[in-house]
């Protein structure tokens, strides 16, 4: 059996104050005290909870080895006048724009990199691939929930760089 104890990425998004709308337990939460309390917090802020089979849980996550704690949260993206909030309250401040990224386990992997190193956020630029996409969640391993993230076209963006209060680095592949 694995250790249902390690890190759950619900207790991070709770932690973070997400609005959470359902949690889904595997029969093993049952036997980990995180999981539990996870589940009482969610309970109380009126999610609702579903105990489920490994083989549903595996259904719905689409993973043979699925984790047994899973959680449907509210997506969180700052809107242009919350992002020049954040721009104008640290200039010095590290932010990463990313454009066209296209696989969401990629994307899941950047958030996560731009956590780890304490970016201030990062914005997502044109068709960048949903941040939301069950491979990008994964990938992120729960620094979705630390990283804030906006959306905006490449137009918004070039307009954004042109007074942005910092060092604006660019790369290339």
């Amino acid at each position: 059996m694995r250790n249902a104890t390690k890190k759950i990425a619900s207790r991070c998004a709770l932690a973070a104050g997400w609005g959470i709308d359902m949690l889904v337990l595997g029969p093993e939460a049952r036997e980990s005290e995180t999981a539990r309390e996870v589940a009482a917090t969610a309970r109380a802020r009126g999610a609702t909870i579903l105990e489920v089979s490994t083989p549903v849980l595996a259904a719905m996550t689409r993973r043979d080895n699925p984790q047994m704690v899973v959680g449907v949260y509210e997506q969180r993206l700052l809107d242009g006048a919350e992002l020049t909030r954040a721009l104008k309250a640290d200039p010095a401040a590290v932010w990463v724009a990313l454009d066209h990224v296209r696989d969401p386990g990629n994307l899941g992997t950047i958030l996560r990199t731009a956590d780890a190193v304490g970016a201030k956020g990062v914005i997502l630029v044109g068709e960048t691939t949903d941040p939301f996409a069950v491979e990008a969640v994964r990938a992120t391993m729960g620094s979705l929930f630390h990283v804030p993230l906006a959306r905006m076209t490449r137009a918004a963006f070039q307009e954004m760089a042109a007074s942005w209060p910092g060092t604006l680095v660019g790369t290339h592949l």
